[in-house]
């Protein structure tokens, strides 16, 4: 029951704002049902839910504070720094307190992975092992990337194989016959990246200078090359 001397087309009304002043309910003009308003945590008042921003971890999918509140500035960390600086100021610098903080933190928790990695060592082996068995493709071209900078090419981009073999139609850049698909290595007919200019020879690993092969083509080519080889893109 609400305290106070209240009228009673303040009490009957069925659009209300119900903010109290004095112990009584006040009457306002309001296009929105008092049962369709939300309630803003920290004015205490009832508004529209176009006042407030969305969270989807709450029940109503709303922020507990109105936006109005939300953009107010935290007097207490205000209050706080202000106090830090004239206690402290002369003496300690707080940009200086504060990188101490985060290097710690992040010691912290390079040690709590190394630690983590030493326990759980094989569930991460297992985890990496399924995901190599379940992307391939991705499996060779960091393959093929790690090798490249390894011979210090001069260019490295990034591509799988698949995207060269769907370029070139999956024909054989080397002896020009179609190539299988559906084959897989160790087969000699499987297809299979090669380099125009290897590697080697102080080729690039880019899409220009790679291009669709036979396993068997590739492997016969070694670190040749072919005068009649064509990139077919």
């Amino acid at each position: 029951m609400i305290s106070g001397t209240c009228s009673a087309e303040t009490l009957t009304s069925p659009l209300i704002d119900a903010n109290l002043t004095g112990g009584c309910v006040t009457m306002q003009e309001y296009t929105t049902p008092i049962s369709q308003l939300v309630r803003c945590s920290s004015c205490k008042k009832y508004k529209e839910a176009s006042e407030f921003s969305k969270n989807r971890s709450r029940k109503n999918g709303l922020q507990n504070q109105c936006n109005m509140c939300h953009r107010k500035p935290n007097y207490f960390l205000i209050v706080f720094v202000d106090i830090f600086m004239k206690t402290w100021g002369s003496n300690y610098d707080i940009l200086t307190y504060l990188e101490n903080k985060i290097r710690q933190s992040k010691e912290n928790l390079i040690e709590y992975f190394k630690i983590y990695r030493k326990v759980h060592r094989l569930e991460i082996y297992a985890q990496i092992k399924e995901w190599q068995q379940s992307n391939p493709s991705k499996v060779r071209a960091y393959g093929n990337i790690r090798r490249a900078r390894k011979l210090e090419a001069r260019i490295v981009d990034k591509f799988t194989d698949l995207e060269i073999f769907e370029r070139d139609n999956w024909i054989c850049s080397i002896c020009h016959k179609k190539v299988n698909k559906r084959l897989k290595r160790p087969n000699l007919l499987s297809p299979s990246l090669d380099h125009v200019v290897p590697l080697a020879k102080g080729g690039d690993h880019s899409r220009q200078n790679v291009a669709l092969a036979h396993l068997s083509c590739n492997v016969k080519k070694r670190h040749g090359t072919v005068v009649q080889q064509q990139r077919l893109f």
